[in-house]
């Protein structure tokens, strides 16, 4: 299963439902953990064993974490921002999108 790091702050918004998506950036590390790269033709494909993602709040080892159910209709994506620009981000960026189908099990203290 894959584990990913996540502020305490996010990761009970996730399990209390009110984050339903996590953004990464799309940095080589991020794409190669998240995607199925093909680095001879420079393009990247869905990884369909990825169906479940550990977040965890730091690297403590009772440190708090969730396990969450990525959405198989919308599998992880890249988007690009052109019009609809978030705070923080130039018109340009680009991020990951991890749809959140659900929390399967948790740990919060």
């Amino acid at each position: 299963m894959l584990e990913l790091k996540i502020k305490k702050y996010f990761l009970k918004q996730i399990i209390s439902g009110e984050k339903k998506e996590e953004w990464r950036s799309t940095s080589d590390y991020n794409m190669s953990r998240l995607f199925k790269l093909d680095h001879k033709n420079e393009t990247f494909s869905d990884r369909e064993d990825l169906k479940e993602i550990k977040f965890v709040a730091g690297y403590a080892k009772n440190a708090d974490w969730a396990i969450v159910k990525v959405n198989d209709v919308k599998p992880i994506y890249v988007i690009n921002f052109i019009k609809n620009i978030p705070e923080g981000y130039e018109k340009g960026d680009s991020v990951i999108v991890i749809p959140i189908e659900g929390v399967v099990d948790y740990k919060l203290t």
